[in-house]
């Protein structure tokens, strides 16, 4: 992959040893190697890969939950706190009697870090938290 001069000085800090980048850009054959050519229009982290490509954020939840202990979950995590754009947080909510699907408001997108995904799993259950791309 090629990333011009440009690209990379906006970008510098993304540029880090182990560190998952995304990249946009062009692929074309490359007559001298006789391989592909890859060169870049854009990177981004993880994290807003998965704010521009993703839709929420679905917690799974039973009727053992509370709004206190959601909040509790939450806060940490929320994208008002930190200036980035975040993802809703959409709630599936199964009882035995009922069950709905609801979306919190704008005030409680999450940033979507893996340390706030791991939070969350830790706390409610590795099933219970997933990203949803629509």
């Amino acid at each position: 992959m090629t990333v011009f001069n440009e690209l990379f000085d906006a970008n510098r800090n993304m540029f880090r040893e182990d560190e998952l980048l995304i990249a946009t850009g062009n692929a074309r054959h490359d007559t001298f190697t006789g391989g592909v050519r890859f060169t870049a229009e854009s990177v981004m982290d993880l994290v807003a890969a998965r704010t521009r490509f993703a839709s929420a954020v679905r917690l799974a939840m039973n009727g053992n939950s509370s709004t206190g202990m959601l909040r509790e979950l939450l806060t940490p995590h929320l994208a008002r706190a930190s200036g980035v754009q975040g993802l809703p947080v959409r709630i599936h909510y199964q009882a035995a009697a009922a069950s709905c699907e609801a979306m919190l408001g704008p005030d409680w997108k999450v940033v979507p870090s893996d340390e706030a995904l791991t939070a969350l799993r830790l706390a409610l259950s590795p099933d219970s938290v997933s990203t949803v791309y629509e």
